[in-house]
């Protein structure tokens, strides 16, 4: 059977980056297909074209539409079935929004957990069926998952449960030798922070610890291939999370309303 790769999120930003990465090793990986996935056509279309000439080889497929309707889920496994299996499940779409709660309107913050929590595990739940051995799943999660963060609550919150699902399913598809891989970035030059922040500028102290969507996608990549639970991106947010098993979530919500 054919092997595909499945990528929620790769119109742009880390979703995007993976695109490339599993392009460039498809033929390692005996790559036969993988499933651009995201709602807009005209970005997804550019990724397509990258990903083919990495390749050398027709090996994208454009599937434009929201992860939130299990219609539109149902409409590409359909397509499918009988001819690929999933070796790669790459779970990368997401949103946040900045500001205090009752400052971010409910249908922003709803919108936040629909995509972060609610659309990751039904993607997730959705293609595990096509998953055999050897398969790797990779859940974005991320540094904010660490601690409570007031001013950023309902995203931080999304991640936490993002970690904690992507650590249980591990284990739980242990049996089956399908490794899942939580990664967890801090500060990442995409558009996703100029979005979150509402076009303002990036607080200094986050600046300081900003990584690449490159360096994100090729980390996320070496780490499912060594069938690690958590990737760290990079070496600051290792030890912030080292740090999140010693310091008080108190503390460090004090900090931060100082900065």
């Amino acid at each position: 059977m054919k092997k595909a790769a499945i990528i929620v999120g790769a119109s742009s930003g880390i979703g995007e980056q993976t695109a490339y990465k599993l392009a460039d090793i498809a033929e390692k990986e005996t790559l036969d297909k993988i499933f651009l996935i995201a709602r807009r056509k005209d970005l997804l279309e550019n990724v397509a074209r990258k990903v083919d000439s990495i390749a050398g080889r027709p090996l994208s497929a454009v599937c434009c539409g929201d992860i939130t309707d299990n219609n539109f889920l149902e409409k590409i496994s359909s397509g499918t079935e009988g001819e690929f299996e999933v070796s790669w499940l790459i779970n990368s779409a997401g949103c946040g929004f900045y500001g205090n709660v009752d400052k971010v309107s409910a249908e922003k913050s709803c919108l936040c957990t629909e995509l972060n929590c609610t659309s990751a595990v039904r993607v997730t739940a959705h293609f595990l069926p096509y998953i055999n051995k050897g398969g790797h799943i990779i859940e974005m999660a991320s540094s904010a998952a660490f601690f409570p963060q007031p001013g950023f609550a309902v995203y931080a919150a999304s991640k936490a449960f993002v970690l904690s699902f992507s650590r249980a399913l591990r284990r739980e598809l242990k049996p089956r030798k399908i490794s899942v891989t939580a990664v967890c970035p801090g500060p990442c030059e995409t558009e996703f922070l100029k979005l979150a922040n509402g076009g303002k500028e990036i607080p200094a102290y986050k600046r300081r610890f900003m990584t690449s969507p490159v360096n994100v996608a090729e980390k996320a990549i070496k780490a499912a291939l060594k069938g690690k639970e958590i990737c760290f991106p990079t070496f600051p947010m290792r030890l912030l999370y080292l740090a999140s098993k010693v310091i008080p979530a108190s503390w460090v919500m004090f900090f931060q309303s100082k900065l």
